[in-house]
């Protein structure tokens, strides 16, 4: 689903696992937002729904959030091993096998083998890759998830829409995600995504 302020023409695609429950709760309840389209959907998508696509077209802007790409796979692990494992077989019944495959590994194995077999067994694309291209590359306005001050700062002086976002509570990790990773792990999210962390000035 994206969010759609249609008195301010603001389109919000929501990126997985960029807080986009929290700015979606905030839209919603505080800047009269109303959801269009199916959860995580893309610009392209979002055209092929016939409501969302009257959004899409009647936007000012349209507006993503990005994230740490270490902090994003770090994320991703411990959510498997720590929630998503517990909904398999309850509200996640529409999860197609891949995503299943993934929680399972990412609770037999520790971060580091787990994020090996994820970006070279799961993973088999180009060398090049992107996390969040098919929503940055439609985006007029992007903004990190790190910095979500600056979204609250951005609709309360250029559009008259003040919010109130919560401090964004990182996957409730115990500790940073830089001590999960040793050279390895480090090293292959900087081959795959290292164009994508330089475009973004993301460091580990």
């Amino acid at each position: 689903m994206a969010i759609y302020l249609e008195e301010k023409g603001l389109l919000f695609l929501q990126v997985p696992g960029t807080a986009s429950s929290s700015l979606e709760d905030a839209l919603l309840n505080q800047a009269g937002g109303r959801l269009v389209g199916q959860k995580h959907a893309t610009l392209t998508e979002l055209n092929l729904d016939e409501d969302a696509s009257s959004a899409v077209q009647n936007s000012k802007s349209v507006i993503c959030v990005v994230r740490n790409h270490f902090d994003w796979f770090y994320s991703e692990w411990y959510r498997c091993r720590t929630r998503w494992v517990y909904e398999l077989d309850g509200s996640a019944l529409t999860w197609g096998d891949a995503k299943r495959l993934e929680i399972k590994q990412a609770c037999a194995f520790e971060f580091s083998p787990f994020l090996e077999w994820r970006l070279t067994e799961y993973d088999q694309s180009s060398e090049t890759r992107s996390l969040f291209g098919h929503f940055t590359d439609s985006a007029t306005t992007i903004f990190k998830m790190e910095r979500l001050d600056e979204i609250q700062q951005w609709l309360e002086e250029k559009h008259q829409t003040p919010i109130s976002l919560p401090r964004v509570n990182v996957t409730d990790k115990r500790a940073p995600y830089w001590q999960a990773y040793d050279r390895k792990a480090r090293a292959l999210v900087e081959h795959f995504y290292g164009e994508e962390l330089k475009k973004f000035s993301y460091l580990f």
